[in-house]
């Protein structure tokens, strides 16, 4: 896994939905935040994508933009986000390059992705924090909160 302080530069991404994204276009922001999740429809999972759902207004609010990562394909991430409401985009990683960079792929039986997520500065790629907990979901979430309270642009 990539450790607080390292820098990502010339990072891009296509959400489910198809748009393409950069880690430049959001240079505004305080905070892209790059949560990675092993798949969709579990309960563990499930939790934490709608612990986002629920403090979503906050993080965007306090300058945060948030994606959800996992080898799910587009289908299914679009059957997850609607199916639970979510205001975020998801990514599927369908070539595992995210997931390679970041290092948080994981064998079990299938490739799957470990609960890791990533905060990071887009104005220069600094990783500003790493959160891993694999079964406190909502940790996630209140440590990218956190961070957002005590930042600054």
């Amino acid at each position: 896994m990539l450790k607080k302080n390292a820098i990502i530069s010339e990072l891009t991404w296509r959400d489910s939905g198809g748009q393409e994204h950069t880690l430049a276009q959001y240079s505004r922001h305080k905070a892209v935040v790059f949560f990675f999740y092993p798949m969709d429809f579990t309960r563990v999972c499930t939790g934490q994508a709608c612990y986002f759902r629920d403090v979503y207004g906050e993080i965007a609010a306090q300058g945060g933009v948030v994606f959800g990562v996992s080898l799910d394909d587009d289908a299914t991430h679009e059957k997850f986000r609607t199916h639970h409401r979510l205001p975020y985009a998801l990514i599927y990683d369908h070539d595992r390059a995210l997931s390679k960079k970041f290092g948080t792929l994981w064998l079990w039986g299938l490739w799957r992705n470990k609960r890791v997520t990533y905060i990071i500065r887009p104005s220069d790629g600094k990783i500003m924090d790493v959160i891993h907990a694999e079964r406190d979901a909502q940790v996630h979430a209140d440590r990218v909160l956190a961070y957002l309270r005590t930042s600054s642009l």
